[in-house]
């Protein structure tokens, strides 16, 4: 109802029009909080820096890159993604030069962010120089995928990486990782997994 044809109505009613005027006051105040809503944050700018992100390799195109590079800005941060030892920089030139078949192909960026969060907990959790590691570490050599979980592996989508459970949508749902002697920091790119319910480390 329009306020002005609500006066009309209960004009000779006040008891009525005071309840009237406290909701339509509500309205207002719902109308307003809907206008000072936080504004999104901009969308990092890609810099040459970050076409060169990864030292030895050939400069990435920006026209190819950018939203790819955009999302791990967003995911990361820029002096995470840049510093060249961190665990993100590492998974980041991984799926980007590496991981054609599964990582660097995909355009869909929830995905893409999903291998990327799933390569940096592999790297910060075992890249210890005093911590001998019980993971099914991941390598391409047909000899040893059955044994040791395909964790890395670019031949091996990460829903068949040991201890994680995906929907029919191949979205993470669950990492049961619980058995594994995980070491180090527990990643803000974990945050990325948004089907993720359930944690076992």
């Amino acid at each position: 109802l329009k306020p002005s044809c609500v006066v009309v109505m209960v004009s000779r009613s006040p008891l009525f029009l005071v309840v009237v005027l406290l909701a339509t006051s509500g309205w207002v105040a719902d109308a307003k909080k809907k206008k000072k809503t936080k504004p999104k944050d901009p969308k990092p700018t890609i810099l040459p820096k970050h076409l060169q992100l990864c030292a030895g390799k050939r400069p990435l195109n920006a026209k190819r890159h950018g939203s790819k590079l955009t999302w791990l800005l967003e995911a990361s941060g820029d002096a995470t993604l840049t510093f060249s030892s961190s665990s993100q920089h590492q998974a980041a030139c991984w799926i980007l030069y590496d991981d054609v078949k599964h990582g660097a192909s995909r355009n869909n960026k929830e995905l893409f962010l999903q291998r990327y969060a799933l390569a940096t907990l592999y790297i910060s959790t075992t890249k210890s120089n005093t911590t001998d590691w019980d993971w099914p570490l991941a390598a391409d050599e047909p000899s040893a995928l059955i044994t040791k979980g395909h964790w890395g592996s670019t031949k091996h989508h990460e829903c068949k990486w040991y201890g994680v459970h995906c929907d029919w949508n191949n979205k993470v749902v669950r990492l049961d990782l619980g058995f594994l002697k995980l070491d180090g920091l527990l990643i803000r790119e974990l945050s990325v997994l948004n089907s993720l319910k359930d944690v076992d480390l």
